[in-house]
């Protein structure tokens, strides 16, 4: 059968899993991409959007392609961009939609009643899909198949999910082919998925709506490739694609001490390009930091949310303490890795103290890049509850975020008084990493209350070409892909 993946903006691994999967069943695929220029969650320009819009010409092609089955991996940011594209495609060929991912996880129930979807599936995807289209191409359906939601007669059929994959070494390597065909920022690193699960259950995030349909005990949720099939992997694809790094996209890559030594010897005797990783800050001690120099580790990207602990542990479930986060800012300068952190802003009960303490700590501890980005709202975390508890969020918005999570799913859409000044601290976030003096100034003249968005946005531009780095956050490698679709656009080429 002929398989299209339609997805947007950055490189998905699970699309790649899937493809490898349905390739060794005999299927082909495909991927259409759209980069999404200036319509995106981190810059937006209805002129601009219009104008580098891939969306006529994708639907064009997808439509001439005439696959037998379409498949759609949604996030929350992207969902209502998904159903966009899929009610278009479905008013001009008559073929199977289904739609998966993380956000019709956690909201099946409101996504399966789309016309133009025929089937959801919920949860890990790669079997459940392939015995998806085992059933359709034998044109006689199964109904039974777990992990798959099923429309017959008027009503729905809802499966309930398998047990988790628990050898991954099993699985075949992710279709890296799918994306390199697109160019950049596809080809020069390498995205890898060396664990599935995270060990924490953080009250924004969508891995605490996977626990609850999956075992939450972290002993069965975690599972690890071998160190032999995670090497095995990067030298058959460094012998085909050359690549330069690799990205670790774990949720916390230094989480296990014992395997980060057992990677790092191997690595380093068998692969040693260097690469960048995620952990939470108490993974981060003076032990392990051999282990990511012996393995040429040169980026750490470091998740640390806020800087009050009470926030911390009662509101978003966090366990770390702020001595671990200055530990791990001044091991991984003092070694010369890059310190990447991210620090939420407008979570509940934060208020223009916290933004005050947020700088006084991170003037003291400044990291390499700092990234501020405010909370968002995916459907049915713990998190929406805790903000209606807290006032910030009504019974109807939380509905709203179900139906439309990225309009509506962003505190900023109340454009309040408070909102707008606990904004302005970004700007004095930014100029930290421009100039610690240019801080101080801003901060004690308070300056930086008065300074308009566009200035802030040529701040960070400085910020970005100082502490510039090919390792980059998938926030910073936006420009690549920017400046190379724009390009095909513009020139074709």
């Amino acid at each position: 059968m002929k398989v299209a993946f339609i997805y947007s903006t950055f490189e998905n691994i699970g699309i790649e899993c899937i493809s490898s999967m349905l390739k060794k069943e005999g299927h082909k695929t495909q991927l259409f991409f759209d980069p999404q220029l200036f319509d995106d969650i981190l810059f937006s320009n209805k002129l601009l959007g219009r104008a580098f819009s891939y969306k006529n010409n994708i639907i064009k092609q997808v439509v001439k392609s005439k696959p037998d089955i379409i498949l759609f991996s949604v996030v929350s940011a992207d969902y209502k961009w998904a159903c966009e594209y899929a009610k278009k495609i479905k008013q001009q060929i008559d073929t199977k939609i289904i739609f998966g991912g993380m956000h019709i996880t956690s909201v099946p129930d409101i996504v399966i009643k789309h016309d133009f979807i025929d089937y959801i599936v919920i949860g890990e995807g790669e079997f459940a899909i392939v015995d998806l289209l085992r059933s359709i191409e034998s044109g006689k359906p199964d109904y039974s198949i777990k992990n798959v939601w099923f429309k017959k007669d008027g009503s729905v059929i809802k499966n309930p999910v398998r047990p988790l994959i628990k050898d991954l070494d099993k699985l075949p390597y992710p279709d890296k082919e799918l994306y390199r065909k697109h160019g950049e920022p596809f080809i020069t690193g390498y995205t890898m998925q060396a664990v599935r699960g995270c060990p924490n259950r953080c009250t924004y995030c969508n891995h605490d709506i996977y626990k609850r349909y999956y075992s939450p005990e972290s002993s069965t949720y975690i599972r690890e490739r071998s160190i032999k099939n995670m090497i095995a992997e990067l030298k058959d694809s460094y012998d085909k694609y050359k690549y330069k790094y690799i990205r670790f996209f774990d949720d916390d890559f230094l989480r296990d001490h014992k395997r980060l030594e057992e990677f790092s010897k191997g690595y380093n005797k068998e692969v040693n390009m260097p690469y960048t990783c995620i952990a939470h800050p108490d993974s981060i001690t003076e032990e392990i930091i051999q282990w990511l120099k012996l393995s040429n580790c040169r980026q750490v990207n470091v998740g640390f949310q806020n800087v009050d602990e009470k926030i911390r542990i009662n509101i978003l479930n966090r366990k770390e303490k702020n001595e671990d986060a200055i530990r791990s800012i001044k091991i991984l300068k003092k070694e010369k890795i890059r310190c990447i952190v991210d620090c939420m802003m407008g979570i509940p009960s934060s208020d223009a103290r916290n933004m005050e303490e947020t700088f006084k700590f991170f003037y003291n501890n400044i990291p390499t890049r700092l990234f501020m980005p405010w909370l968002q709202y995916f459907p049915r975390t713990k998190m929406c509850n805790i903000a209606q508890e807290h006032g910030i969020i009504s019974e109807e918005k939380k509905r709203q975020i179900e139906l439309d999570p990225y309009n509506k799913s962003i505190i900023t859409m109340d454009k309040t008084v408070h909102n707008t000044k606990i904004m302005k601290y970004q700007t004095l976030f930014v100029s930290l990493l421009v100039s610690k003096k240019l801080a101080w100034i801003l901060h004690k003249t308070g300056l930086y209350k008065i300074i308009p968005s566009r200035s802030a946005l040529f701040l960070n531009i400085i910020a970005y070409m100082k502490a510039w780095s090919p390792y980059e956050h998938e926030q910073v490698r936006s420009p690549k892909r920017y400046i190379s679709f724009m390009m095909k656009k513009v020139f074709g080429v």
